[in-house]
């Protein structure tokens, strides 16, 4: 009786043993794929959603990964999801890079366009910059009202904003 209630704990105690050994591997497996996840949907969102959010992208990102790694500290064979978690980083590193990328290009011609209406108006001059609008008739309006607009505002222009002024002038 002695030995087969040994045996029943020896049974029990080994079964739990495997069983959270098991539960860890689980657990890893599922914040892997988690993190796998994340970064490949992140493709499937667009531009403009991604600017409004960028931050919570990022802390999400951020969180997920490193609730992966930190489930693949117990693991002994932990090879096989530490290359899933490097794939992964390098899909979203890229993500960001051309999402960054695509930002800056956008952010910039904003700016010139802003600048460019305010100082010649509601008249485009375009890339090719091309004043084919100016003619003898306005040419005397149009230049007073460029001299008063970086007169006015010379104070809150940056030295990108000033390169261009200078390329216009």
């Amino acid at each position: 009786m002695k030995k087969l209630k040994f045996l029943l704990v020896i049974l029990f105690a080994g079964s739990t043993f495997i069983s959270c050994k098991n539960e860890k591997q689980t657990n890893a497996e599922r914040a892997v794929v988690d993190y796998e996840m994340y970064v490949d949907s992140l493709n499937k969102v667009t531009t403009a959603d991604i600017g409004e959010n960028w931050d919570s992208i990022e802390n999400n990102y951020q969180r997920r990964k490193i609730n992966a790694e930190n489930a693949l500290q117990d693991l002994k064979n932990r090879k096989e999801f530490e290359g899933k978690i490097i794939i992964s980083s390098d899909k979203y590193e890229l993500y960001k890079a051309s999402y960054l990328a695509q930002h800056q290009k956008n952010a910039v011609p904003t700016t010139k366009s802003t600048i460019r209406k305010a100082l010649f108006g509601s008249n485009d001059i375009g890339n090719d910059m091309a004043f084919n609008w100016v003619n003898k008739n306005n040419i005397l309006s149009v230049y007073e009202n460029f001299v008063t607009t970086v007169e006015r505002n010379k104070d809150t222009y940056s030295i990108y904003v000033w390169d261009e002024i200078k390329l216009l002038y």
